[in-house]
This record gives C-alpha cells, structure tokens and sequence, in this order.
C-alpha cells in the first residue's frame, strides 16, 4: 500500500507536510500489526554515489543492476523485521510486500519517485545483526529496510535520498526529528 502527497519546496511546508504524514501514519499503524514506515525523499546533487563510500565509516550495502542503470546504496543501520516463520526466500517476499509505506517528497519537483522498500537476493544488515558482511545472503525470516539509501538512476539523471522511519502503535519520531535527519544527510552528502 503505497501512499504519497506533493508539497511545497519551503521548510515551512516541509514541517507541515511531515507533521500530516506522521498523523497520517501514526492512524494507520494502530489499525494494523504490520510494520509502517514514513519515507522522506528528497533530491541530491550528487553525480557518482559511489563516492560516499570511500569515507563512509558506517556499515554500508550496495545493489547495482547495468542492464538499467540503477544502483542503490544503504549507509549506517536498518530496521530488522523478522517474519513470523522461516519461510522459504519466495515466501518471505511476498510476505514483506504487504509492508505498509507512505512516501512524502522534500524536493523542488515535488515528485515520489517508486523505490523498493527493501531488496530481494541481498538485504541491507543491520551492523549489529548476526549475519556477516555486508553482501549476506537473504535470510529466510528477516526484511532489512534500510534506515538511510541513496538511489541513483541514469535514465533520470537524478539521485534521490531516502530516509525510512519506522512508525508503529508504539510511537513514531517527531517532526524536529525527521527535519533533523534530513537536513544531517542533505549535508552529509554535499560535502
């Protein structure tokens, strides 16, 4: 279930427009044991995302496809979520796709661009996670949802930052918090 709102390049709007999708969130997830997660995309001037890996001291993974030119990276830790059996990799991806998301965009364009929430054939670890290495195999239970990815598609000419925050009956981040976020990686990656 994916759902999406336009706003307004301003950091006013900004606020504003992630203070609604957090409600917005926040009255979904009490209705339902499945996980939800706010995405925050916003826009990157940034060419070659490769190059945020020479300095990265985080635990890293990587996805790249040639044949359409497209590549993913997620830098820092994710969100592990295990499934309720050990069921069989094909199993397990058909059960993430019922993960909840609404995207919002930060960018001038004020366009959600569809990005994979999490990745078949390789997860993003959490650093802390039994598995080793950042290029593990699936594991037969457990969905990685990357907490921070950067996407980057050739045929776009753009590359598009997201951050996924979990929000659930619990409690959700506040809206200082995820503006917070954002404005750390928009500088993150300008440097």
């Amino acid at each position: 279930m994916l759902y999406h709102r336009e706003i307004a390049p301003s950091s006013a709007a900004d606020a504003l427009a992630v203070e609604q999708a957090l409600s917005f969130c926040q009255s979904l997830a009490k209705k339902s044991p499945l996980p939800m997660f706010l995405r925050v995309q916003f826009q990157l001037a940034l060419n070659n995302p490769w190059d945020l890996l020479q300095s990265s001291t985080h635990a890293w993974s990587a996805w790249y496809d040639g044949h359409s030119q497209e590549c993913g990276l997620a830098l820092g830790s994710s969100h592990e979520l295990k499934l309720d059996s050990d069921t069989p990799y094909k199993i397990a991806r058909i059960k993430s796709s019922g993960l909840r998301e609404h995207s919002i965009s930060l960018s001038p364009e004020n366009s959600v661009i569809a990005l994979p929430l999490s990745m078949g054939g390789f997860s993003f670890e959490a650093s802390h996670s039994s598995m080793s290495g950042p290029w593990s195999a699936w594991s037969r239970n457990r969905i990685f949802v990357p907490e921070f990815m950067i996407w980057r598609k050739e045929s776009l000419n753009s590359t598009v930052a997201v951050l996924n925050f979990l929000v659930s009956d619990k409690g959700a981040p506040s809206v200082q918090q995820v503006m917070s976020a954002v404005e750390q990686r928009r500088t993150q990656c300008s440097a």
